[in-house]
This record gives C-alpha cells, sequence and structure tokens, in this order.
C-alpha cells in the first residue's frame, strides 16, 4: 500500500513538473496558426515548426491499441516514402520534443532519445479516451486522401463493388505516395461517355 503511495506522489509530481507545451491561442486571430494534422518539431515551451515533419497522409498501418492498463494508444508505420525524413528528423529532434497534431491541438510530445530508422511510432496521450476518436478521425482524412486521387475512375470497377468497410481496408493497406505514382504513371482515365 505504502509503495502505491509512493508511486502515486511521483507520477503526480512528474506529471506537475514535466516540461508543458502550450496550444497556440486562438483568442487573437494573427496569432493562430493552422497546421495540418501530423508530426511537428517542438521549438520551445510554446511553439512548434510551422511545416510538418509528416502528415497523416504519410502514415500507413495504424492501428489503436489498448495496453495492459487498459490505456489507448495508436501505433503506426511512417510511409517507405518518407522514412529517411522521419529518421533524418527525428536525429535533429534528440534529446527534445515533436508532437502530434490533430485539429490543431496538441495529442502528443513525446521525447525523442534517438533516431528513428524504423518508421514506428506511437501516440499517446494523458486523455487516453479520446484517441479512439482521434483514431476514426486520423483513418477517416486517410480515407479521403486515397479517394481522392482515384474520384476520376469508373465506379463499375471492381473496387466499387465492395463493401464500404473492405473499401476503408482497401484504402488504409495503400501507401498514399505509391497510389499517387501509379496513378500518374498510368494517367487518369479518359471519360468514354462523351
Amino acid at each position: 500500500m505504502r509503495t502505491n503511495i509512493i508511486l502515486f506522489s511521483l507520477i503526480s509530481l512528474f506529471l506537475f513538473f514535466s516540461p508543458r507545451i502550450k496550444a497556440q491561442s486562438n483568442t487573437t486571430k494573427q496569432n493562430f496558426t493552422h497546421r495540418e494534422n501530423g508530426w511537428y518539431h517542438v521549438l520551445s515551451t510554446d511553439c512548434l515548426s510551422v511545416k510538418p515533419i509528416i502528415t497523416v497522409k504519410d502514415l500507413v498501418g495504424l492501428k489503436l491499441e489498448k495496453d495492459y492498463y487498459g490505456k489507448y494508444a495508436i501505433s503506426g508505420q511512417i510511409s517507405k516514402h518518407k522514412l529517411n525524413k522521419w529518421a533524418d528528423e527525428t536525429e535533429k529532434s534528440i534529446g527534445k520534443q515533436i508532437a502530434f497534431v490533430y485539429n490543431d491541438s496538441i495529442i502528443s510530445a513525446p521525447q525523442v532519445n534517438a533516431r528513428i530508422e524504423s518508421g514506428t511510432f506511437l501516440i499517446t496521450s494523458l486523455s487516453d479516451k479520446k484517441l479512439p476518436k482521434i483514431y476514426k478521425g486520423i483513418m477517416k482524412e486517410k480515407s479521403d486522401s486515397i479517394e481522392v486521387i482515384f474520384k476520376d475512375w469508373e465506379k463499375d470497377s471492381l473496387y466499387y463493388e465492395l463493401s464500404p468497410e473492405q473499401r476503408d481496408s482497401v484504402r488504409m493497406s495503400i501507401d498514399y505516395w505509391e497510389a499517387k505514382a501509379w496513378i500518374d504513371l498510368t494517367g487518369k482515365p479518359k471519360d468514354v461517355s462523351k
């Protein structure tokens, strides 16, 4: 029992004294900068980089998971087309924090301890109960970005015969940059109805 109280006290002290990143105030429109959903460098306690390191369309293999204690986390992988950028940018951030921003709010701001060449990441939050909703939003954004690439393709293809759940699964397994390169290579289909 005493060990639990000491552990709780240490965690409370850590949370109270840990560096906090303040979200940018939107009370003054001149100071507010909309940020695309993704990972950013933390430049100081209250400042993020303007350009993202990686955006949602650069993510693949997203999963909503629960740890041993029932806390939610979002895990994923960086697209192989952005893997070197991720590794280089995480190397620049060793000993510093990077932040995952969703809907202009900082969701997670872990400290980088080493160059991350594997491309893996984990999004955790003290308000982990919000992560399932954030996960759905990220998945929708990713799905919509893939759908836009194929918007002019015929609706009678096999893809459109799949159920909405099956189409979502296909879109999640497709790498945005590979799909875009394939479309650019093959060209958009011509409208034969004219």
